[in-house]
Protein backbone atom coordinates (compact mmCIF):
# COMPACT_ATOMS: atom_id res chain seq x y z
CA UNK A 1 0.00 0.00 0.00
CA UNK A 2 2.80 2.24 0.83
CA UNK A 3 4.70 1.88 -2.58
CA UNK A 4 1.45 2.32 -4.47
CA UNK A 5 1.26 5.81 -2.51
CA UNK A 6 4.71 6.66 -3.39
CA UNK A 7 3.80 5.70 -7.33
CA UNK A 8 1.33 7.26 -7.17
CA UNK A 9 3.25 10.80 -5.80
CA UNK A 10 5.99 9.84 -8.75
CA UNK A 11 3.22 10.38 -11.27
CA UNK A 12 1.66 13.15 -9.99
CA UNK A 13 4.78 15.22 -9.91
CA UNK A 14 7.89 15.59 -11.51
CA UNK A 15 10.97 16.33 -9.75
CA UNK A 16 14.34 17.13 -11.67
CA UNK A 17 17.31 19.08 -10.32
CA UNK A 18 15.71 22.45 -10.14
CA UNK A 19 13.93 23.35 -6.81
CA UNK A 20 10.03 23.42 -7.93
CA UNK A 21 7.97 21.11 -8.86
CA UNK A 22 5.35 20.18 -11.93
CA UNK A 23 2.00 18.90 -11.17
CA UNK A 24 1.48 17.01 -13.99
CA UNK A 25 -2.48 16.38 -12.74
CA UNK A 26 -3.33 20.32 -13.32
CA UNK A 27 -0.40 21.02 -16.05
CA UNK A 28 1.44 23.49 -13.63
CA UNK A 29 4.82 24.71 -11.48
CA UNK A 30 4.56 24.74 -7.53
CA UNK A 31 7.51 24.99 -4.85
CA UNK A 32 9.60 22.24 -3.92
CA UNK A 33 9.15 20.07 -0.82
CA UNK A 34 12.39 22.36 0.08
CA UNK A 35 11.12 25.60 -1.02
CA UNK A 36 12.87 27.63 -3.12
CA UNK A 37 15.10 30.42 -2.63
CA UNK A 38 16.65 33.53 -4.18
CA UNK A 39 15.90 33.44 -8.19
CA UNK A 40 14.44 30.50 -9.53
CA UNK A 41 14.44 29.80 -13.08
CA UNK A 42 11.59 27.98 -14.66
CA UNK A 43 12.82 25.69 -17.66
CA UNK A 44 11.41 25.80 -20.57
CA UNK A 45 9.97 22.26 -20.86
CA UNK A 46 8.05 22.99 -17.61
CA UNK A 47 3.93 23.85 -18.10
CA UNK A 48 3.59 27.70 -18.76
CA UNK A 49 1.39 27.81 -15.55
CA UNK A 50 1.77 28.42 -11.51
CA UNK A 51 -0.23 26.21 -9.60
CA UNK A 52 -2.77 27.50 -7.08
CA UNK A 53 -1.06 28.21 -4.03
CA UNK A 54 1.94 27.25 -5.99
CA UNK A 55 4.60 29.93 -4.22
CA UNK A 56 1.96 30.90 -1.40
CA UNK A 57 3.62 32.43 2.02
CA UNK A 58 7.54 31.47 -0.19
CA UNK A 59 9.43 34.23 2.15
CA UNK A 60 13.03 33.74 0.44
CA UNK A 61 12.49 33.34 -3.73
CA UNK A 62 13.35 37.33 -4.77
CA UNK A 63 12.59 36.12 -9.04
CA UNK A 64 10.97 34.09 -11.19
CA UNK A 65 12.31 33.94 -14.94
CA UNK A 66 10.24 31.34 -16.90
CA UNK A 67 11.93 30.36 -20.18
CA UNK A 68 9.25 29.00 -22.23
CA UNK A 69 8.17 30.54 -25.44
CA UNK A 70 4.76 30.31 -24.36
CA UNK A 71 2.73 32.92 -22.18
CA UNK A 72 3.01 32.01 -18.35
CA UNK A 73 -0.56 31.89 -16.52
CA UNK A 74 -0.41 32.51 -12.58
CA UNK A 75 -3.24 31.20 -10.77
CA UNK A 76 -5.06 31.89 -7.28
CA UNK A 77 -2.43 32.57 -4.68
CA UNK A 78 -0.09 31.68 -7.19
CA UNK A 79 2.69 34.30 -5.61
CA UNK A 80 0.56 35.30 -2.42
CA UNK A 81 2.52 36.75 0.64
CA UNK A 82 5.77 35.93 -1.12
CA UNK A 83 7.28 39.12 0.63
CA UNK A 84 11.12 39.02 -1.05
CA UNK A 85 9.73 38.63 -4.77
CA UNK A 86 10.89 41.66 -6.83
CA UNK A 87 10.19 40.70 -10.50
CA UNK A 88 8.23 38.25 -12.52
CA UNK A 89 9.56 37.85 -16.19
CA UNK A 90 8.39 34.86 -18.88
CA UNK A 91 9.59 35.01 -22.66
CA UNK A 92 6.18 34.60 -23.79
CA UNK A 93 5.04 37.25 -21.61
CA UNK A 94 2.15 36.77 -18.69
CA UNK A 95 -1.02 36.21 -20.26
CA UNK A 96 -3.69 35.41 -17.61
CA UNK A 97 -3.59 36.43 -13.83
CA UNK A 98 -6.44 34.88 -11.35
CA UNK A 99 -7.18 36.26 -8.26
CA UNK A 100 -5.01 37.27 -5.04
CA UNK A 101 -2.27 36.09 -7.43
CA UNK A 102 0.18 38.48 -5.94
CA UNK A 103 -1.41 39.52 -3.12
CA UNK A 104 0.98 40.84 -0.14
CA UNK A 105 3.89 40.17 -2.47
CA UNK A 106 5.13 43.53 -0.38
CA UNK A 107 8.69 43.76 -2.22
CA UNK A 108 7.14 42.69 -5.91
CA UNK A 109 8.52 46.01 -8.62
CA UNK A 110 8.18 45.18 -11.73
CA UNK A 111 5.56 43.05 -13.77
CA UNK A 112 4.56 43.37 -17.10
CA UNK A 113 1.12 42.95 -17.67
CA UNK A 114 0.35 44.63 -20.56
CA UNK A 115 -0.86 41.07 -22.78
CA UNK A 116 -3.31 40.56 -20.02
CA UNK A 117 -7.01 41.40 -20.70
CA UNK A 118 -8.52 41.24 -16.98
CA UNK A 119 -6.89 42.28 -13.26
CA UNK A 120 -9.23 39.87 -11.33
CA UNK A 121 -9.67 40.88 -7.46
CA UNK A 122 -6.85 41.81 -4.72
CA UNK A 123 -4.41 40.72 -7.81
CA UNK A 124 -1.62 43.27 -6.81
CA UNK A 125 -3.64 43.91 -3.04
CA UNK A 126 -1.03 45.19 -0.58
CA UNK A 127 2.37 45.13 -3.15
CA UNK A 128 3.72 47.92 -1.68
CA UNK A 129 6.73 48.37 -3.28
CA UNK A 130 4.76 47.87 -7.16
CA UNK A 131 5.98 50.64 -9.49
CA UNK A 132 5.64 49.15 -13.04
CA UNK A 133 2.80 46.95 -14.50
CA UNK A 134 3.26 47.88 -18.00
CA UNK A 135 0.47 48.96 -20.54
CA UNK A 136 -2.93 49.22 -18.76
CA UNK A 137 -4.91 49.91 -21.44
CA UNK A 138 -5.91 47.14 -22.70
CA UNK A 139 -7.59 45.81 -19.51
CA UNK A 140 -10.89 45.64 -19.99
CA UNK A 141 -11.50 44.60 -16.20
CA UNK A 142 -10.41 45.66 -13.03
CA UNK A 143 -11.54 43.38 -10.42
CA UNK A 144 -12.49 44.47 -6.76
CA UNK A 145 -9.13 45.59 -4.92
CA UNK A 146 -7.14 44.65 -8.13
CA UNK A 147 -4.58 47.34 -6.98
CA UNK A 148 -5.64 47.86 -3.10
CA UNK A 149 -3.20 49.48 -1.22
CA UNK A 150 -0.28 49.33 -3.96
CA UNK A 151 2.52 51.41 -4.93
CA UNK A 152 1.08 51.85 -8.39
CA UNK A 153 1.68 55.26 -9.67
CA UNK A 154 0.37 55.08 -13.57
CA UNK A 155 -2.74 54.83 -14.94
CA UNK A 156 -4.08 54.89 -18.47
CA UNK A 157 -7.74 53.01 -19.15
CA UNK A 158 -8.19 51.94 -22.57
CA UNK A 159 -11.54 52.44 -24.23
CA UNK A 160 -12.98 48.95 -23.87
CA UNK A 161 -13.06 48.99 -19.83
CA UNK A 162 -16.19 46.40 -18.72
CA UNK A 163 -15.52 47.03 -15.22
CA UNK A 164 -13.91 48.84 -12.27
CA UNK A 165 -14.73 47.00 -8.90
CA UNK A 166 -14.93 47.98 -5.52
CA UNK A 167 -11.70 49.95 -3.99
CA UNK A 168 -9.67 48.66 -6.69
CA UNK A 169 -7.26 51.41 -6.92
CA UNK A 170 -7.51 52.54 -3.33
CA UNK A 171 -4.63 53.96 -1.19
CA UNK A 172 -2.35 53.77 -4.28
CA UNK A 173 0.05 56.68 -5.39
CA UNK A 174 -1.68 57.24 -8.66
CA UNK A 175 -1.24 61.40 -9.69
CA UNK A 176 -3.48 61.86 -12.74
CA UNK A 177 -6.69 59.70 -13.54
CA UNK A 178 -8.28 60.18 -17.08
CA UNK A 179 -11.46 58.15 -16.74
CA UNK A 180 -13.11 56.06 -19.35
CA UNK A 181 -14.70 57.49 -22.24
CA UNK A 182 -17.56 55.51 -21.80
CA UNK A 183 -18.99 54.04 -18.73
CA UNK A 184 -18.11 50.31 -17.93
CA UNK A 185 -21.02 48.35 -18.88
CA UNK A 186 -20.52 45.83 -16.03
CA UNK A 187 -20.36 48.88 -13.25
CA UNK A 188 -17.90 51.61 -12.02
CA UNK A 189 -17.78 50.26 -7.98
CA UNK A 190 -18.16 52.58 -5.03
CA UNK A 191 -14.51 53.65 -3.06
CA UNK A 192 -11.92 53.24 -6.26
CA UNK A 193 -9.96 56.25 -5.82
CA UNK A 194 -10.88 56.00 -2.00
CA UNK A 195 -7.49 57.56 -0.06
CA UNK A 196 -5.27 57.84 -2.70
CA UNK A 197 -3.50 60.92 -1.09
CA UNK A 198 -1.45 61.90 -4.23
CA UNK A 199 -3.86 62.14 -6.38
CA UNK A 200 -3.98 66.01 -7.40
CA UNK A 201 -6.39 65.47 -11.00
CA UNK A 202 -9.14 63.99 -12.29
CA UNK A 203 -10.72 64.40 -16.24
CA UNK A 204 -13.91 62.55 -15.94
CA UNK A 205 -13.90 61.14 -19.32
CA UNK A 206 -17.41 59.95 -20.59
CA UNK A 207 -17.95 59.52 -16.49
CA UNK A 208 -21.70 61.07 -15.31
CA UNK A 209 -22.44 59.22 -12.12
CA UNK A 210 -19.59 59.57 -9.21
CA UNK A 211 -20.12 56.30 -7.09
CA UNK A 212 -20.47 56.24 -3.27
CA UNK A 213 -16.75 57.52 -1.48
CA UNK A 214 -14.97 57.11 -5.23
CA UNK A 215 -12.31 60.26 -4.21
CA UNK A 216 -13.20 60.49 -0.62
CA UNK A 217 -9.63 61.55 1.45
CA UNK A 218 -7.96 62.51 -1.96
CA UNK A 219 -6.50 65.07 0.52
CA UNK A 220 -4.11 66.53 -3.23
CA UNK A 221 -7.24 66.23 -5.44
CA UNK A 222 -8.07 70.10 -6.76
CA UNK A 223 -8.33 69.69 -10.21
CA UNK A 224 -11.52 68.28 -11.82
CA UNK A 225 -12.04 68.22 -15.64
CA UNK A 226 -15.29 67.67 -17.28
CA UNK A 227 -17.61 68.07 -14.05
CA UNK A 228 -20.11 69.22 -15.78
CA UNK A 229 -20.98 66.41 -17.47
CA UNK A 230 -21.63 64.90 -13.72
CA UNK A 231 -25.04 63.90 -13.05
CA UNK A 232 -25.43 61.96 -10.27
CA UNK A 233 -22.33 62.16 -6.92
CA UNK A 234 -22.71 59.61 -4.66
CA UNK A 235 -22.08 59.73 -0.82
CA UNK A 236 -18.93 60.96 0.04
CA UNK A 237 -17.50 61.08 -2.94
CA UNK A 238 -15.50 63.90 -2.82
CA UNK A 239 -15.01 63.92 0.86
CA UNK A 240 -12.03 65.67 2.34
CA UNK A 241 -10.20 66.32 -0.61
CA UNK A 242 -8.66 69.50 -1.95
CA UNK A 243 -11.04 71.00 -4.18
CA UNK A 244 -11.70 74.81 -3.79
CA UNK A 245 -13.83 75.10 -6.77
CA UNK A 246 -16.62 72.88 -8.64
CA UNK A 247 -18.92 73.56 -11.89
CA UNK A 248 -21.99 71.82 -11.89
CA UNK A 249 -24.42 70.84 -14.78
CA UNK A 250 -27.61 71.40 -15.75
CA UNK A 251 -28.41 67.82 -15.36
CA UNK A 252 -27.50 67.02 -11.90
CA UNK A 253 -29.85 64.34 -10.24
CA UNK A 254 -28.62 63.94 -6.69
CA UNK A 255 -25.45 65.20 -4.35
CA UNK A 256 -25.31 62.51 -1.54
CA UNK A 257 -25.23 62.16 2.12
CA UNK A 258 -21.69 64.52 2.79
CA UNK A 259 -20.74 64.41 -0.70
CA UNK A 260 -18.44 67.66 -0.59
CA UNK A 261 -18.03 68.04 3.02
CA UNK A 262 -14.54 68.89 4.42
CA UNK A 263 -13.26 70.12 1.18
CA UNK A 264 -11.58 73.59 0.44
CA UNK A 265 -14.47 75.56 -1.72
CA UNK A 266 -14.38 78.80 -1.47
CA UNK A 267 -18.23 79.57 -2.78
CA UNK A 268 -20.65 77.33 -4.63
CA UNK A 269 -23.79 77.27 -6.50
CA UNK A 270 -25.43 74.43 -6.10
CA UNK A 271 -27.98 73.03 -8.54
CA UNK A 272 -31.14 72.63 -7.87
CA UNK A 273 -31.34 68.90 -7.30
CA UNK A 274 -32.28 65.89 -4.83
CA UNK A 275 -29.90 66.67 -1.92
CA UNK A 276 -28.94 64.46 0.90
CA UNK A 277 -28.02 65.57 4.68
CA UNK A 278 -24.59 66.92 5.15
CA UNK A 279 -23.44 67.65 1.78
CA UNK A 280 -21.29 70.68 2.41
CA UNK A 281 -20.68 70.08 6.22
CA UNK A 282 -17.04 71.56 7.89
CA UNK A 283 -16.39 73.36 4.36
CA UNK A 284 -13.91 75.51 6.51
CA UNK A 285 -13.27 78.46 3.27
CA UNK A 286 -16.71 78.19 2.39
CA UNK A 287 -17.83 82.01 2.30
CA UNK A 288 -20.94 82.72 -0.36
CA UNK A 289 -23.82 79.93 -1.47
CA UNK A 290 -26.22 80.71 -4.03
CA UNK A 291 -28.61 77.97 -3.24
CA UNK A 292 -30.46 77.85 -6.86
CA UNK A 293 -33.61 77.36 -6.05
CA UNK A 294 -34.16 74.01 -4.27
CA UNK A 295 -36.90 73.70 -2.11
CA UNK A 296 -35.10 71.37 0.85
CA UNK A 297 -31.98 72.49 2.34
CA UNK A 298 -31.37 69.03 4.47
CA UNK A 299 -29.83 68.41 8.17
CA UNK A 300 -26.45 69.49 8.60
CA UNK A 301 -26.51 70.93 5.07
CA UNK A 302 -23.68 73.84 5.57
CA UNK A 303 -22.89 72.72 9.35
CA UNK A 304 -19.72 74.28 10.54
CA UNK A 305 -19.24 75.98 7.81
CA UNK A 306 -17.20 78.57 9.92
CA UNK A 307 -16.13 80.75 7.06
CA UNK A 308 -19.64 80.79 5.21
CA UNK A 309 -20.80 84.41 5.30
CA UNK A 310 -23.83 85.57 2.45
CA UNK A 311 -26.44 82.40 1.30
CA UNK A 312 -29.06 83.41 -1.35
CA UNK A 313 -31.33 81.68 -3.46
CA UNK A 314 -33.39 80.57 -1.07
CA UNK A 315 -36.67 82.15 -2.13
CA UNK A 316 -37.97 78.22 -2.88
CA UNK A 317 -37.07 76.54 0.14
CA UNK A 318 -40.29 75.16 1.62
CA UNK A 319 -37.99 72.86 4.28
CA UNK A 320 -34.95 73.90 6.57
CA UNK A 321 -33.20 70.86 7.86
CA UNK A 322 -32.20 70.43 11.54
CA UNK A 323 -28.22 71.97 12.35
CA UNK A 324 -28.08 73.40 8.37
CA UNK A 325 -26.18 76.41 9.93
CA UNK A 326 -24.57 74.85 12.78
CA UNK A 327 -22.04 76.90 13.76
CA UNK A 328 -21.94 78.71 10.96
CA UNK A 329 -21.00 81.76 12.98
CA UNK A 330 -20.34 84.11 10.28
CA UNK A 331 -23.46 83.81 8.73
CA UNK A 332 -24.87 86.97 10.98
CA UNK A 333 -28.03 87.13 8.94
CA UNK A 334 -30.21 84.88 6.95
CA UNK A 335 -33.34 85.53 3.88
CA UNK A 336 -36.10 82.69 4.34
CA UNK A 337 -39.47 83.29 2.44
CA UNK A 338 -43.21 82.52 2.72
CA UNK A 339 -42.95 78.98 0.86
CA UNK A 340 -41.13 77.99 4.11
CA UNK A 341 -42.79 74.63 5.44
CA UNK A 342 -41.42 73.11 7.65
CA UNK A 343 -37.85 75.51 9.87
CA UNK A 344 -36.04 72.68 12.22
CA UNK A 345 -32.82 74.67 12.31
CA UNK A 346 -33.06 76.81 15.67
CA UNK A 347 -30.82 79.36 14.38
CA UNK A 348 -28.39 79.47 17.41
CA UNK A 349 -25.44 80.83 15.28
CA UNK A 350 -27.29 83.40 13.64
CA UNK A 351 -28.15 87.01 15.04
CA UNK A 352 -30.99 88.06 12.38
CA UNK A 353 -33.41 86.18 10.36
CA UNK A 354 -35.89 88.33 7.79
CA UNK A 355 -39.05 86.38 6.92
CA UNK A 356 -40.88 87.52 4.29
CA UNK A 357 -44.06 84.93 4.74
CA UNK A 358 -47.37 85.84 6.00
CA UNK A 359 -47.21 83.61 8.90
CA UNK A 360 -44.42 81.55 10.35
CA UNK A 361 -43.76 77.60 9.02
CA UNK A 362 -45.90 74.91 10.34
CA UNK A 363 -42.98 73.53 11.81
CA UNK A 364 -40.72 74.90 14.02
CA UNK A 365 -37.76 73.40 16.20
CA UNK A 366 -37.49 71.35 19.03
CA UNK A 367 -35.21 73.90 20.62
CA UNK A 368 -36.75 77.52 20.49
CA UNK A 369 -34.79 80.28 19.09
CA UNK A 370 -32.40 81.86 21.20
CA UNK A 371 -34.09 84.83 22.43
CA UNK A 372 -31.32 87.25 20.77
CA UNK A 373 -32.30 86.14 17.88
CA UNK A 374 -34.07 89.46 15.92
CA UNK A 375 -36.35 88.22 13.40
CA UNK A 376 -37.56 90.85 11.05
CA UNK A 377 -40.73 90.52 8.90
CA UNK A 378 -42.78 92.69 6.37
CA UNK A 379 -45.65 94.57 6.81
CA UNK A 380 -47.98 91.53 5.69
CA UNK A 381 -47.14 89.46 8.61
CA UNK A 382 -50.11 88.66 10.77
CA UNK A 383 -48.94 87.69 14.26
CA UNK A 384 -46.32 89.49 16.60
CA UNK A 385 -44.87 86.03 16.99
CA UNK A 386 -42.18 84.13 15.87
CA UNK A 387 -42.02 80.62 17.17
CA UNK A 388 -41.35 82.44 21.08
CA UNK A 389 -39.12 85.73 19.72
CA UNK A 390 -41.09 89.06 19.23
CA UNK A 391 -40.98 89.96 15.52
CA UNK A 392 -39.71 93.15 14.51
CA UNK A 393 -41.85 95.28 11.53
CA UNK A 394 -39.61 98.07 10.64
CA UNK A 395 -41.94 99.58 7.80
CA UNK A 396 -39.06 100.22 5.21
CA UNK A 397 -39.54 100.42 1.73
CA UNK A 398 -38.41 98.50 -1.03
CA UNK A 399 -35.70 101.46 -1.60
CA UNK A 400 -34.53 100.54 1.93
CA UNK A 401 -32.52 97.83 3.88
CA UNK A 402 -32.17 97.54 7.53
CA UNK A 403 -28.87 98.35 8.90
CA UNK A 404 -28.51 95.60 11.47
CA UNK A 405 -25.27 97.36 12.69
CA UNK A 406 -27.34 100.04 14.40
CA UNK A 407 -28.71 100.14 17.59
CA UNK A 408 -31.49 100.17 17.50
CA UNK A 409 -31.44 99.03 13.98
CA UNK A 410 -33.18 101.20 11.58
CA UNK A 411 -33.74 101.65 7.84
CA UNK A 412 -31.24 102.85 5.47
CA UNK A 413 -31.39 104.01 2.12
CA UNK A 414 -30.15 102.00 -0.67
CA UNK A 415 -27.52 103.46 -3.44
CA UNK A 416 -28.54 104.00 -6.60
CA UNK A 417 -29.65 101.53 -8.75
CA UNK A 418 -30.27 99.09 -6.08
CA UNK A 419 -33.11 97.99 -3.79
CA UNK A 420 -34.70 95.32 -1.83
CA UNK A 421 -38.11 93.22 -2.81
CA UNK A 422 -40.01 94.16 0.25
CA UNK A 423 -37.72 96.54 2.58
CA UNK A 424 -37.11 93.34 4.40
CA UNK A 425 -33.84 92.68 4.09
CA UNK A 426 -30.05 93.69 5.40
CA UNK A 427 -28.49 94.81 1.99
CA UNK A 428 -29.86 96.19 -1.12
CA UNK A 429 -29.36 92.85 -2.84
CA UNK A 430 -31.38 93.85 -6.43
CA UNK A 431 -30.25 95.59 -8.78
CA UNK A 432 -32.86 97.93 -10.77
CA UNK A 433 -31.17 98.65 -14.18
CA UNK A 434 -31.97 94.78 -14.71
CA UNK A 435 -35.31 94.94 -13.61
CA UNK A 436 -36.33 97.12 -15.68
CA UNK A 437 -34.73 95.75 -18.69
Amino acid sequence: MILLFILHCLVCFSFGSECYKIDENNKCVLDGDDPCKGKVVIKSDAPPAICMFGFQNNDQITSIEYEGKNGLEIRTFGFESATKLVSVTSYGGIVSLESNAFKNCHSLVIIDVHKVQNIPESCFEGCTSLEFVGDLSDITFFGDGAFLNSNLRVLTFGNNVQLIGYEAFKNTKIETVILPRDKPKQGFHTSVFEDCKNLKSVDFGGITEIPDYTFSNCVSLEILIGSEKVTYYGEMSFERTKLSSIKFGNGVTHIGSKAFSETQLTSVKVPETELMYSVFEKCLKLNTVDFGGNIEMPEGTFAGCSSLSLVVGTENLKYVGKSAFEDCDKLESLNLYGNIEQLLDSLQSQKNLFYHGKRQPKVLPVTQFKKDLKIFVTDNYLSSKFGNNDVLKLHCSSSQFVDVEMTPPECENCEIGKKTLDGDNYYCDLNTKKLSN
